[in-house]
């Protein structure tokens, strides 16, 4: 178990990016895009700079879904989208009423991110918890070339 709090990896005052369950990043990768079980990316694109997210996901059934360039894909049933009504940004909610992942962009223009991410075989991955985020035996980074664990 790692417990990931108060980090900040190439996050400057004033700038736009990621704030990872207490974790400041520009970018950061929760399991492994090569792999075949939990993974969660978020990266900031385009001169706009852009939040964008792709990923595998999966709750404690072991029911997977999809979110490729932001949007949920291949979302299995009883999953729901819950759009925010006051800023941009979602929650994955899954047929335990339970959060998956969600984010909003805050007024500072900050990416706020939560998850509750379980692997294929429905154990936790990763989650909030102790003031930050908790990871049970996955890969995560925190910012681009910064804070890598497992």
């Amino acid at each position: 178990m790692a417990v990931l709090i108060g980090n900040s990896c190439n996050f400057p005052p004033g700038y736009k990016g990621f704030n990872l369950l207490s974790n400041l990043c520009d970018y950061f990768e929760i399991g492994s895009k090569a792999g075949d079980d939990i993974w969660l990316e978020g990266e900031m694109v385009g001169p706009g700079q852009e939040y964008l997210f792709n990923g595998r996901l999966y709750h404690s059934d072991g029911m997977a879904g999809e979110i490729i360039d932001s949007f949920p894909k291949a979302v299995p049933a009883g999953w729901t989208k819950r759009k925010s009504l006051d800023c941009e940004g979602y929650d994955l909610i899954d047929h335990n009423g339970e959060l998956v992942f969600g984010y909003r962009i805050n007024e500072n223009g900050v990416c706020d991110v939560q998850v509750s991410l379980h692997r294929a075989d429905g154990t936790i991955a990763a989650a909030a918890g102790q003031g930050g985020l908790v990871t049970q035996g996955v890969p995560v980074m925190v910012g681009r070339g910064g804070i890598k664990i497992g």
